[in-house]
């Protein structure tokens, strides 16, 4: 009669043994597909910031660029909405146009305020107002 009861505890014991084995296994696993997922959201995080980084420095040393189409003396830079405004002529004291300007690098594109100004501007709702303090 013993020997049937010490094999039941023995089965009970490889039984729970099994059940820590598979949650440590079941832990370690999921610990490293998470730090894998970390470290890919990491560098892809990283690689994001590069891009906008280097989208804004291109965009401040645009204008001093050898073939681009604006004299630097007539941008003034804005950077929320669109990049520069434009004021075409301003350094020959003669404005013939205002331009809105955004610069894109890379695969950039429009963000949703950068569209609103652009649509704005292409329904003329664009104002010219004097405010004396």
């Amino acid at each position: 009669m013993l020997q049937p009861q010490m094999s039941f505890q023995t089965d009970i014991l490889s039984i729970i043994i099994g059940i820590v084995i598979g949650v440590i296994i079941t832990y370690l696993v999921i610990g490293t597909i998470k730090e894998s997922a970390i470290r890919r959201h990491r560098r892809d995080a990283a690689t994001k910031s590069r891009a906008v980084v280097g989208g804004h420095i291109a965009e401040q040393l645009a204008p001093l660029v050898e073939w681009f189409p604006y004299h630097p003396k007539d941008m003034v830079f804005i950077g929320k909405g669109f990049d520069y405004l434009v004021l075409h002529g301003l350094s020959q004291w003669n404005i013939t146009e205002i331009i809105f300007l955004e610069i894109k690098t890379g695969k950039s594109q429009q963000n949703h305020n950068e569209k609103m100004v652009q649509r704005t501007i292409q329904s003329k709702k664009v104002y010219y107002e004097l405010m004396k303090l």
